[in-house]
């Protein structure tokens, strides 16, 4: 027998640093030889609903670590999660009712870093999403207020923001002359 979930919900954990240590000791023993360890077997966690503001890299050591609920935490930033790029087996996650969620392309954005996966926020990824991720593209990183205005442009080079700026002057001039 083995452990492979450990739910640590709605415990007001501020950061995950440190949590592969803290896994080692409170998980039993394995009662089988394996060349992995206890903590290494783990497929599923749940850190739902406590007070992270990023995904610490300890999740990453976890390599057969599929299944990740994040969801109802303070996330605010979408970089705080890039770290998700490098959990190979993960193919679902949840992020929903962090403030990542006004951040315009944060859906596709997830679903490009993180190929693998199935379901984001309890949804299938649709192939029409995959469509989009591949052919189109998206501006990722804008964060947008409930109005739909955008409040914060992502890190992109001056002279774009410049230019995605005056459009949107420029389309709302248009909008005030009509």
């Amino acid at each position: 027998k083995y452990t492979n979930s450990f739910n640590i919900a709605n415990n007001k954990l501020t950061t995950l640093n440190g949590l592969y240590g803290v896994l080692m000791a409170l998980l039993p023993e394995l009662t089988f030889k394996s060349k992995l360890n206890k903590v290494e077997l783990l497929q599923w966690i749940d850190v739902s609903r406590n007070k992270l503001t990023d995904i610490s890299e300890d999740i990453c050591k976890l390599p057969y670590l599929k299944i990740l609920y994040v969801h109802g935490n303070n996330i605010q930033e979408i970089e705080k999660v890039t770290n998700l790029r490098n959990c190979k087996s993960l193919t679902s996650l949840s992020l929903y009712g962090n403030p990542i969620d006004h951040i315009k392309g944060y859906r596709h954005f997830i679903i490009e870093m993180c190929p693998l996966l199935e379901k984001l926020d309890s949804a299938v990824i649709s192939e029409k999403e995959l469509d989009i991720i591949k052919f189109r593209g998206s501006r990722y990183g804008e964060v947008r207020n409930k109005a739909g205005k955008v409040i914060r442009y992502p890190k992109l080079p001056e002279e774009i923001i410049k230019t995605i700026q005056l459009a949107e002057q420029n389309a709302a001039e248009k909008k005030d002359d009509n």
